[in-house]
């Protein structure tokens, strides 16, 4: 877990979050085959859980076209988000996302002028880090990934 006065960050798996209830949950779903093989997260006790534990605001990252072909609760899930007009896709939607996360990043301090693409950041100084990191794959989208990784901020 990391956290300051102002917010904190907590990244488990599914199956440690049981239980559990946050604020906003960001959840990645993150598997790109055209097979639609989606592996554990096809477990409907996983993405019960997954899915009910935010209090106010739920996002899910992923790939629509894998979550679709799975023939799974996340398929229903992509076409209930397409249906309320709720899903965004990065590729068409968000093309300036890497300015405003490197925006954000130069106001909070976390880059400095020489830094000028952002490509990986650790929040430093906490027991677990929190990484975020910027992959575009074969189609351009741009997905914000979560995953623990010890290293500081970096340029890759």
């Amino acid at each position: 877990m990391v956290s300051n006065p102002n917010f904190s960050v907590n990244v488990r798996s599914v199956d440690g979050f049981q239980g559990g209830e946050e604020d906003i949950i960001i959840i990645s779903t993150v598997r790109s085959n055209l097979s639609g093989k989606v592996g554990f997260l096809s477990n409907r006790q996983r993405a019960n859980v997954a899915i009910t534990r935010a209090r106010y605001c739920l996002w899910i990252v992923g790939n629509a076209t894998t979550l679709t072909n799975s023939n799974s609760v996340w398929r229903k899930v992509v076409l209930d988000a397409k249906e309320r007009n709720c899903f965004h896709n990065a590729a068409d939607e968000d093309k300036k996302l890497d300015q405003v996360i490197e925006d954000a990043l130069f106001e909070f301090e976390l880059l400095d002028d020489s830094a000028s693409a952002f490509n990986k950041l650790s929040i430093r100084d906490m027991p677990e880090r929190t990484t975020f990191s910027r992959a575009k794959t074969e189609t351009n989208t741009c997905m914000i990934v979560f995953h623990r990784k010890p290293l500081t901020l970096w340029r890759g």
